[in-house]
């Protein structure tokens, strides 16, 4: 038996505008998904589920003769609706997983990269890459750009202590790729200076991440809100309609709580999720749930900085 596991992820900061090759800011978060590789008969792999299939290619296995195995792939705890990467964590669990069970184990930037390349194709060749990078690199993922070549340039730090994060789940149906759809095939032109103002809010933030644990939590924070508020102004520009459902009703119940100055409510990358950052120092997590439990608003504690993907048994 193979046993991989691999965090979910959260975009901190630049969706969308990450697909035209602008930096982003991604961690990595628990829970993990354990995805289990076991000896089956012939009949036991999952021929029609794209992302094994290209798994199995990046792998440099024959996706026309799959090996005799099973897969076992589940998060401890649901995780639909809540913008944490489920797709991307299985596949790159499973690539690692492939690679390991042929001899040819992938780990770190080799297997971001040919996650990535699996990722994208399944999914018709759309995708940044950050969230399969915040999957296999784990902590806090600084992602500069993509370049002609296709090759993520992405480095990992560790993520602040003091700062918790909250996530509100999405009442809509609708997936990550179904939202990168709908803005790839709607989005509008002429916002560039709104984007070049949203990109340099994200290089703000991540020179104030770089510093990984040692970073000061205000400038992060403070970064944090600068950048929410150049992704609204540039996502109307470029496409408007595309904020969160439930993101007026988040700020508007942490501003009625008196929150409003302690607490980054932005939107959660591609997924309909929505985030709350603040300094654990100031607001505990238990009051910012009872906060949003009174207003109907479901949400939970997420913990940032996991470790990136793990050979965790092979036998």
């Amino acid at each position: 038996m193979t046993r991989i596991s691999a965090p979910g992820k959260l975009v901190v900061a630049g969706a969308f505008v990450v697909l035209d090759g602008a930096p982003a800011i991604g961690v990595a978060v628990a829970p993990r998904l354990v995805l289990s590789l076991s000896q089956a008969d012939r009949n036991s792999w999952p021929i029609e589920d794209p992302y094994a299939r290209a798994a199995i290619q990046v792998s440099g296995l024959d996706p026309d003769n799959p090996p005799h195995l099973a897969i076992s792939a589940e998060f401890p705890e649901a995780v639909t609706g809540w913008s944490l990467g489920s797709s991307a964590a299985y596949v790159t669990a499973l690539v690692a997983g492939l690679t390991t069970w042929s001899g040819r184990p992938l780990l770190g930037h080799a297997l971001s990269e040919a996650a990535r390349t699996a990722h994208r194709r399944a999914q018709g060749d759309i995708g940044s890459g950050l969230d399969v990078a915040c999957c296999a690199l784990g902590g806090t993922v600084l992602f500069a750009s993509v370049d002609a070549g296709g090759l993520a340039d992405a480095c990992p730090y560790a993520w602040p202590d003091d700062i918790g994060v909250v996530i509100a789940k999405s009442p809509v149906a609708d997936t990550t790729i179904d939202r990168v759809q709908r803005f790839l095939r709607e989005r509008r032109s002429g916002a560039d200076q709104a984007r070049s103002r949203l990109v340099d809010a994200i290089r703000v933030a991540q020179a104030a991440l770089v510093q990984g644990e040692r970073a000061i939590v205000n400038e992060v924070l403070m970064s944090m809100e600068e950048v929410s508020v150049r992704e609204a102004e540039w996502t109307a520009s470029e496409i408007p309609g595309m904020e969160p459902v439930v993101l007026h009703a988040v700020k508007s119940a942490v501003a009625t709580a008196g929150l409003g100055r302690d607490v980054v409510v932005k939107s959660l990358g591609a997924g309909d999720a929505v985030g709350m950052f603040f300094d654990r120092r100031n607001v505990a997590e238990s009051t910012l749930l009872q906060v949003l439990g009174t207003a109907n608003i479901q949400a939970r504690v997420v913990h940032a900085g996991s470790l990136g993907t793990r050979v965790e048994c092979y036998l």
